[in-house]
């Protein structure tokens, strides 16, 4: 074999691919590729409850000379919602809060609500006359009408509509009784958003 000949051939063999790099490239992106799947799905799904504690109004039980403490149920729940079914499903994830009050007096709706605004209103939101969907969420809001004597909605202070990112969070409150009686139901829910609903609400 000539000099030339030998060149010739060494350079082939030079110029071939090398495989096992190219497969330990290739495993090494696919891993990556999953590692940042498996982050992002850990992500959406990870609990982000907004949790606003505080205790329900205080009326004082003449007879048992006692006050409501506590809140009668606390209940955690998360809604799928399909965004491009079934390859991405988002999740609203929904703080709901009940409780039976006695407040010793009729019509004592506006005195409830008002508790509500100042409690939220330490805390950062304000009520919103701007269309809440909290319908989708809490049933009260399917039979009670929106406003005096029955539910109102909270948005951020500062919220502006229709796009941030806070839009998606919200909070419903319901408040109602039977005509003539003291005893009220309340019930007021929060609203979180998961990652995919805030970039959706971007599209």
């Amino acid at each position: 074999m000539t000099t030339q000949s030998s060149s010739l051939l060494d350079s082939s063999i030079n110029q071939r691919p090398k495989k096992p790099l190219v497969k330990k490239t290739l495993a090494i992106l696919i891993g990556l590729c999953s590692i940042c799947c498996l982050s992002s799905f850990i992500f959406e799904i990870f609990p982000r409850y907004l949790v606003v504690d505080f205790p329900p109004p205080d009326y004082a039980d003449d007879s048992l000379n006692e006050y409501k403490e506590d809140w009668d149920s606390t209940i955690y729940s998360v809604k799928l919602e399909p965004l491009i079914p079934p390859l991405l499903i988002s999740r609203v994830f929904v703080w709901r809060r009940e409780a039976i009050i006695d407040t010793h007096e009729i019509r004592a709706w506006q005195s409830i609500v008002t508790y509500f605004d100042d409690q939220f209103g330490q805390k950062g939101w304000e009520q919103t006359e701007v269309y809440t969907p909290c319908d989708q969420y809490m049933p009260e809001a399917r039979f009670l009408p929106r406003g005096k004597d029955g539910y109102v909605a909270y948005r951020p202070k500062g919220w502006v509509e229709p796009y941030d990112f806070f839009g998606g969070n919200f909070i419903c409150l319901a408040v109602w009784g039977k005509p003539n009686e003291t005893w009220y139901n309340v019930t007021f829910i929060t609203i979180s958003q998961s990652p995919l609903n805030v970039a959706a609400s971007y599209h």
